[in-house]
């Protein structure tokens, strides 16, 4: 196997008035419980099956590790087929080449007076190989939590190195070195795949993960109000001021005490006058020729 590596993928979560405008760990056998953890139908694991990553798994999926250099896209492929048939979770690869001269230049000027082109020892760019696991319907899903906990814990067979050897894994070298340094404070060591992190999936595109609408609460405290942001036509809008409301908070040990029961607002209320104060900013401004919205 070619040397450790890494880049790309480990460098890669009141009131208002507004105005409108248009503009090396040996391997150690899996606990029952991570058949547990694991996804319950049975998935495919065949060594001639085709397990790249497409639109269709699941918009959400953990970043489990990337491999880069010669040898990178067969470990990937191993890591893939061992997840699949020995911890029964539903891996993916997927290939991305990052390039690394992105023409911005670097400090100082040349003997020219132009500015230093940064140049990098490794090339203009990177292949790297990732295997991701899927399918997920949103980042903060349970079964997603919880699979992203066994991926930090599970040790497969294909990532295991014996002194001496190298590994294509990225930045391997560099949690080696953590895990020696956790190892003499005493601390619990993860596995390989310990750094894994949640992921969207990157082919699909980016507007699929745009928010579609207005949240029901915000449409919902605004049903009745005449200027309401809501309804300005314009893709933007300048805030010119912000009249909030009063806070406190009770001690824990007077929780029994508060009054949980809903009762109507008072005129006194601090958010009713923040709310009355933005209305008559908003009319003002609208007087005076500003499109102004509340």
């Amino acid at each position: 196997m070619s040397g450790r590596s890494g880049l790309g993928w480990w460098a890669l979560g009141a009131a208002a008035c507004c105005l409108c405008g248009v503009a090396a760990e040996p391997g150690v056998a899996a606990p029952p419980l991570w058949k547990q953890l694991a996804p319950r139908k049975k998935v495919s694991a065949d060594p001639q099956g085709d397990y790249q990553l497409s639109e269709d798994h699941g918009p959400w999926l953990i970043m489990a590790t990337s491999f880069d250099g010669p040898e990178g896209e067969r470990d990937a492929r191993d890591l893939t087929l061992e997840l699949r048939e020995n911890f029964n979770l539903p891996a993916y690869t997927y290939s991305h080449t990052f390039k690394l001269d992105d023409g911005r230049p670097g400090r100082g000027i040349d003997e020219y007076g132009a500015p230093i082109k940064r140049r990098y020892r490794r090339g203009a760019e990177v292949l790297q190989h990732a295997v991701l696991i899927g399918d997920f319907p949103s980042i903060d899903d349970p079964q997603a939590q919880e699979t992203l906990e066994l991926v930090k814990t599970i040790r497969p067979a294909s990532l295991e190195v014996t002194e001496g050897e190298t590994s294509t894994q990225s930045l391997a070298a560099v949690r080696q070195f953590y895990q020696q340094v956790k190892r003499q404070w005493g601390q619990a060591i993860k596995g390989p795949m310990g750094h894994a992190f949640m992921v969207s999936n990157p082919l699909l595109p980016s507007d699929y993960f745009a928010p579609r609408g207005v949240d029901a609460d915000i449409a919902k405290m605004n049903e009745g109000i005449k200027h309401s942001l809501l309804d300005c036509k314009g893709r933007y809008s300048v805030r010119v001021a912000t009249f909030r409301g009063r806070t406190s908070l009770k001690e824990a040990q007077h929780m029994d005490q508060i009054d949980t029961r809903v009762r109507a607002a008072a005129e006194s209320d601090p958010l009713v006058t923040a709310a009355r104060k933005a209305h008559d900013l908003t009319v003002a401004l609208r007087s005076r020729g500003w499109e102004a919205y509340e």
